[in-house]
């Protein structure tokens, strides 16, 4: 025993047990580090991914001739066209028509 009443176990196990805290926090830190970059990668992968019809339809909650009006009049979204009618729609370009439509918001706002 020392002055303080602390036994030498007891200081050793508190020591320990900072040290394992210690250890933790710079864990958790790091699995975040490692979550945020999986999210980004993943972003990054997925920009080239391409989506049907009825994907984009279902992401965009739309029908398809409102897909089509953003083809033809509005010029909003460039399809990739396999076949004849069968359109494919690059993850990309939609993450940036879905930008570009709260940018027109937010003009029309400020105006």
């Amino acid at each position: 025993m020392n002055n303080t009443g602390i036994t030498e176990d007891q200081i050793l196990k508190i020591a320990i047990r900072r040290i394992f805290q210690d250890d933790f926090v710079e864990l958790k830190q790091e699995i975040q580090r490692l979550r945020e970059e999986i999210v980004r990668l993943s972003s990054l992968t997925n920009q080239n991914e391409l989506l049907t019809m009825d994907e984009l339809c279902a992401e965009l909650k739309l029908s398809k001739p409102s897909v089509y009006k953003l083809i033809r009049e509005k010029k909003k979204i460039k399809p990739v066209q396999l076949l004849d009618q069968d359109f494919r729609f690059r993850r990309a370009d939609v993450n940036r028509l879905i930008e570009n439509s709260y940018k027109e918001i937010d003009e029309h706002l400020n105006t």
